[in-house]
């Protein structure tokens, strides 16, 4: 008899999705009792999301700062010389 479900549900920012545990009470089998569970995290995995952050935020605000730089005659109003 299985009564855990293990499967991932993905968040916000979650690229490989988090691990979740479904544990069904069978009959009251767990009842009252402690459910202890403990998994590991590779090193490369717990900085994956303030990295990518970082470099989606420093990405925007180089495409705003090559924007304000460059001129855009494309959108400039024509000058009439009157």
């Amino acid at each position: 008899m299985n009564l855990v479900e293990v499967s991932t549900s993905e968040g916000y920012l979650d690229f490989n999705g988090r691990p979740t545990y479904i544990i069904s009470n069978y009959h009251g089998i767990i009842k009252d009792r402690e459910v202890q569970v403990l998994y590991d995290y590779s090193p490369s995995g717990v900085y994956q999301k303030p990295i990518s952050l970082f470099v989606i935020i420093l990405a925007l605000l180089l495409v705003a700062i090559f924007a304000s730089r460059f001129k855009l005659e494309a959108f400039a109003e024509s000058k009439r010389s009157e």
